[in-house]
């Protein structure tokens, strides 16, 4: 009976450190996925952010720390199920299965938005947009009657102006002539009054 517990024990002891060394060396692999994601590349995407490299510095440190958590979470769950080979036979299935070939180039969309934007609210942001267009034509056509009716007082204003300008020049010029008439006109009662 000693015995079959001295087995046991060192049995345990066995698989506990094949299964430290197997997290050793997944935690390792996780890593090395995690930091596949190339800082350089994950600059160039965040291109808004190129001026603010403590920023970058936080977003990439986040992603990459993100990405390990999870994978140690899902190879956790895994040894927690307790039985890794039917777990690892179904990640191996599944990678079988898959349809996608592993060095095929993922698909990207070319640019065309209406074309490869699957948002179930586009139509409503279409209809939105061309409202906002409308309303956009509306006010530009009427600053532009705005701006024609303004013009057109202008030059109204300044032909007024030029009016008064001549009538005052007229008046300035007519204030002598006028003074010499009604002199005039004195000077003649006078005579004709005597």
């Amino acid at each position: 009976m000693a015995d079959n517990k001295v087995d046991n024990i060192t049995e345990n002891n066995i698989k506990t450190d094949h299964t430290l060394a197997l997290r050793a060396s997944i935690t390792s692999i996780i890593k090395d996925i995690a930091g596949s994601v190339g800082k350089e590349e994950f600059v160039e995407c965040l291109s808004l952010l190129s001026g603010k490299s403590k920023v970058l510095d936080k977003l990439y440190d986040a992603l990459v720390g993100d990405i390990e958590n999870s994978l140690n979470a899902d190879f956790d769950e895994m040894l927690a199920n307790g039985n890794l080979d039917s777990e690892l036979g179904k990640l191996k299935d599944a990678i079988a299965n898959s349809t996608k070939n592993p060095n095929e180039i993922a698909w990207r969309p070319p640019g065309n938005v209406e074309e490869h934007l699957r948002s179930p609210d586009i139509e409503k942001i279409f209809e939105e947009t061309d409202r906002l267009k409308n309303i956009l034509d509306k006010i530009e056509n009427e600053n532009s009657n705005l701006k024609k009716l303004l013009d057109e007082k202008r030059k109204l204003t300044n032909e007024i102006d030029k009016k008064i300008l001549q009538a005052h020049k007229i008046g300035k010029l007519s204030i002598p002539k006028m003074e010499k008439i009604a002199h005039r006109l004195e000077t003649y009662n006078c005579q004709n009054d005597k």
